[in-house]
């Protein structure tokens, strides 16, 4: 039956994939449009020039093929996701299947991970879900059975964390940091002598295949930027976090670094003129702990994200270890491990949702653990366990479905406007007036879409001359206003940011006006 359950997961998983498609196909986040330019690179035989600090290689190889072949790339990584989305679904199967978990709940959650990881692969395009499959892939093969006595299994875990590497950065520190300590936990449990010999000779031999299969893309990092690094993000986010600006003097634009590139979110990394981290100084220190601080507050926020009960859910898993101390389940222990070692890290620096995805499925196994626990032990009638265990998995379900629903037809608007540009024939480079994030967003893939580059402003608090300046200086073409109210047209069309131009586009779309400078 449980076979039969995942089955019919994975076709509602790929039915609903189709059919909500169209609803999505729009979506396309700046980072996947930096992907796709180290892809097209890649393509194009810029080997050298493909190699980029920020970003992780291993989405952009699995687009190169498409791109070759004359596929929009964008299209292809949407199908990518989906595809990588069902593979996940399987895996989540798989691990599930290493724990001592009642039937009932064998046959209701693969349905709940389909729903998890649909959200998922429409939520962007590129790294976050390949590094989770790949990442349920290794803590599959950590969990399974004989592991510590096996060495194939040690080096094809050292091989999977490679590969999670390639996807995305983290999973280095996080591979160095989690795999001794899965593998003491699991010496310690299981071995009564000669634990320090065996840890040192295991640890040896994982890393030795680490570090062979990472060491050429390290030298390549080395050798384009001059000193060794795994890649450019922590630094780079580290510094952007404790002090905001990528200078100390006043930078309105922010060039993009190649000429392919669309904005400087291609590579960030040659914007940046200043560095600092928490030990530069003590009020970076200072700066430090408080960003901590609030990273873990709003951790817990996303936990109660991902369901109601999942602080719940973590706080009685615990109780129910403790409890359970002196019976050998060790995945159970693992479980707990990783569930709270894998958002360490990013709790340093910053956190978000996608950071977390492999947490609402972690959280179900440990769910389905502690219910199967209570209705061995009799704390749970039969009759009512079923209802029970769905009312748990859908909490996990809410969150998803809110995603689906914020998504639905996401950027469909700066197509539109993209389509009305190419018809006008604007595109060259831009710069923007933008008061948030949302607009510098849709600016950058209305840029990609146009064949544009945007070059800032990257300050909000810029005179007339000093932009007007600065649009000389880099042969600026369009100027974008954003707006929200039909009174900030009326102001902004009498505004001489307006009048210096050589034509005003005031209604080309709604929200949007553009000044041709020349």
């Amino acid at each position: 039956m449980n076979r039969v359950s995942l089955l019919l997961a994975a076709t509602v998983y790929i039915i609903l994939f189709f059919l909500l498609f169209p609803w999505y196909q729009f979506v396309l986040d700046i980072d996947a449009i930096s992907y796709i330019h180290v892809a097209e690179r890649y393509a194009s035989g810029d080997f050298f020039g493909a190699v980029n600090g920020y970003w992780s290689p291993l989405i952009s190889w699995i687009l190169i093929p498409f791109i070759k072949s004359g596929q929009d790339p964008v299209i292809a990584a949407k199908y990518i996701n989906g595809l990588i989305g069902l593979l996940a679904l399987f895996t989540c199967q798989s691990l599930l299947n290493k724990f001592v978990i009642h039937s009932t709940l064998k046959n209701i959650l693969p349905f709940i991970f389909a729903g998890l990881l649909l959200s998922y692969a429409f939520y962007e395009l590129c790294a976050d879900l390949l590094q989770l499959w790949l990442l349920l892939l290794y803590l599959n093969l950590l969990f399974s059975k004989n592991f510590i006595e096996n060495n194939y299994k040690i080096v094809g875990a050292a091989i999977l964390a490679a590969a999670c590497y390639y996807a995305k950065a983290y999973s280095f520190p996080f591979f160095l940091v989690h795999f001794p300590l899965i593998l003491y936990v699991l010496l310690k449990r299981n071995k009564t002598g000669h634990v320090r010999r065996l840890f040192l000779a295991k640890v040896s031999i994982a890393f030795l295949a680490f570090f062979v299969l990472t060491a050429p893309y390290l030298l390549v990092l080395k050798e384009k930027y001059g000193s060794f690094r795994i890649n450019n993000a922590g630094k780079l986010n580290t510094s952007w976090f404790l002090s905001p600006g990528i200078s100390d003097n006043r930078k309105m634009v922010a060039e993009p670094p190649f000429v392919d590139a669309t904005s400087y979110w291609d590579e960030p990394t040659y914007a940046q003129e200043k560095y600092v981290g928490p030990f530069t100084s003590g009020k970076f220190f200072l700066v430090q702990l408080k960003w901590t601080i609030s990273n873990i507050i709003k951790f817990f926020g996303l936990l109660n994200l991902i369901s109601i009960c999942a602080v719940t859910i973590l706080l009685c898993f615990i109780v129910l270890l403790y409890r359970r101390k002196k019976d050998h389940e060790d995945n159970d222990w693992l479980l707990l491990l990783t569930t709270l070692l894998y958002p360490s890290g990013y709790i340093l620096i910053f956190i978000e949702w996608r950071y977390i995805w492999l947490l609402p499925i972690m959280l179900l196994i440990m769910a389905a653990i502690s219910l199967t626990w209570l209705l061995q032990h009799n704390y749970i009638r039969q009759k009512f366990f079923a209802l029970v265990c769905v009312g748990f998995s859908a909490t996990f379900l809410v969150q998803p479905v809110n995603e689906l629903q914020d998504l639905r037809n996401n950027n469909k608007d700066v197509y539109a406007m993209a389509e009305i540009f190419r018809q006008q024939k604007i595109s060259g480079n831009f710069f923007l007036n933008y008061k948030s994030f949302l607009p510098y967003g849709k600016t950058v893939v209305l840029s990609y879409l146009t064949k544009s580059k945007l070059f800032g402003p990257v300050l909000l608090d810029y005179s007339f001359d000093e932009l007007i300046l600065a649009a000389k200086k880099h042969n600026i073409d369009y100027y974008l206003y954003f707006y929200d109210f039909p009174n900030e047209k009326e102001i902004f069309l009498q505004s001489p940011y307006a009048k210096v131009g050589t034509r005003v586009y005031d209604n080309l779309y709604p929200g949007v006006i553009v000044v041709q400078f020349k």
